[in-house]
């Protein structure tokens, strides 16, 4: 994203739109939805990060026609610092899946490594 997001316009669930995108080969990433419909079967991989800074904490999600599929938490939570957290997926989608990054929930640590452990 090129530009700050107003925390008050955060909600869980919500689509991160990326408005700067450097490679989106087959224009299948729509920037004003913010979501990848893949134009044909096969193998995408997919980059994040987020950053959290002094005492926060972000939790991004990247889902596969509204299923988890990979999580990253930037966790900064007892600390005055930045955190930062990157995840790459690669994903096996049919023509027409479509895929989005969008703003996580609290995941309790049993939940976020069951999540991580069910993924194709």
């Amino acid at each position: 994203m090129s530009k700050n997001v107003a925390i008050n316009t955060i909600s869980k669930y919500k689509t991160i739109v990326y408005d700067s995108v450097e490679t989106n080969n087959g224009k299948a990433y729509d920037a004003r939805s913010g979501k990848f419909t893949a134009p044909e079967s096969g193998l995408y991989v997919f980059h994040t990060s987020t950053t959290a800074l002094d005492k926060s904490h972000s939790i991004i999600e990247i889902a596969k026609n509204g299923q988890v599929k990979d999580v990253s938490w930037a966790d900064a939570m007892d600390h005055n610092d930045r955190a930062v957290a990157s995840t790459m997926s690669i994903l096996n989608l049919t023509k027409g899946d479509v895929v989005l990054v969008r703003v996580g929930v609290h995941y309790m640590a049993e939940m976020f490594w069951r999540v991580i452990s069910t993924q194709e």
